[in-house]
């Protein structure tokens, strides 16, 4: 490559003297050469002193260029080493950068991802049974008349919506859990009354058990056979199983029938026997009763005091 070629390519200054001083060199190296090789030998000895003046001269200056051109060699060293140190530090530099820059990079495409799955999250609201948005916009008008949202919700005041629109349904929630204890407590209360009830009932089944068979030991004193069927009760079994079944409930009316069915008993053992001609035939009760009857002269009567079956 020519030197002006390179001089149109160099633009440092000591790169720029280096190079004229390398030419200049070159130029005297050449010149001495054709002045050694091209001038004929001469016996002439001012004609040869010349020659030697004239090569010492040359040379003289080649050596000035030389001794320049090495010492602007040795500064160029250094500065080449300054500039790789510099180079270095200034990779270096870039280096770090550039790993800054692909931190960054990570930094934002994590960032990115982040977002997105924060805007793509499914929200635990979101999945609320909340009131349609219409019916809530009739409720609570001013949310429309304000303009702070429009018919879709969508608005400045889309997060103040949201929030009120979980406000009402914790409310509504709120007022139908304290519903729900209160039936809750509704239906205790029934079920122990239903329990007594049943106990009541379970009682009751006992009570005419008993009741049934105390009646059916008082109709075994209501027989025609017995002398005390016209007066034992006056009322029959039908009517009695009428007012006691129509009774039953009555404690008092049951204490009734036992004291009744006692004062029976009792009266029963206070009759009295008498022997009456006046009466065609008797009542005879129990085993002796074959025996009275064939006797003609004794008849025996169960005639009973009515005062004596006075309640």
């Amino acid at each position: 490559m020519a030197t002006a070629e390179l001089s149109t390519l160099v633009e440092e200054p000591f790169l720029v003297d280096l190079l004229q001083t390398s030419a200049a060199a070159k130029k005297e190296m050449l010149a001495l050469l054709d002045t050694f090789f091209t001038d004929p030998a001469s016996d002439d000895p001012d004609e040869l002193n010349a020659q030697a003046l004239s090569l010492t001269e040359s040379q003289r200056k080649l050596y000035s260029h030389i001794a320049l051109l090495r010492s602007q060699n040795r500064r160029l060293a250094h500065a080449v080493r300054n500039t790789k140190a510099q180079t270095g530090a200034s990779r270096a530099e870039v280096d770090r950068l550039h790993l800054s820059l692909q931190n960054l990079y990570y930094e934002q495409r994590h960032l990115t991802g982040e977002i997105d799955a924060c805007e793509n999250f499914e929200h635990t609201y979101s999945k609320l049974p909340l009131i349609p948005l219409q019916d809530f916009f009739v409720r609570f008008p001013e949310w429309l008349d304000e303009g702070r949202v429009d018919e879709e919700g969508e608005g400045a005041g889309e997060v103040e919506l949201m929030r009120a629109r979980i406000e009402e349904e914790h409310r509504e929630r709120t007022e139908l859990e304290e519903k729900r204890k209160e039936l809750l407590k509704r239906k205790m209360e029934l079920e122990r009354a239903n329990v007594k009830r049943k106990e009541k009932l379970s009682k009751l089944d006992s009570d005419l058990e008993t009741f049934m068979n105390e009646k059916a030991s008082m109709q075994v004193w209501a027989l025609p056979s017995n002398p005390l069927a016209g007066f034992l009760f006056k009322i029959g079994p039908c009517d009695l199983g009428v007012r006691t079944s129509t009774n039953l409930r009555n404690e008092t009316f049951r204490v009734f029938l036992k004291e009744a069915r006692i004062a029976a008993l009792l009266s029963a053992l206070r009759c009295k026997w008498a022997w009456s001609s006046e009466l065609p035939g008797g009542y005879p009760v129990g085993g002796a009763a074959n025996d009275m009857a064939n006797s003609a002269e004794k008849k025996r009567h169960f005639i009973a005091d009515k005062s004596d079956f006075a309640f």
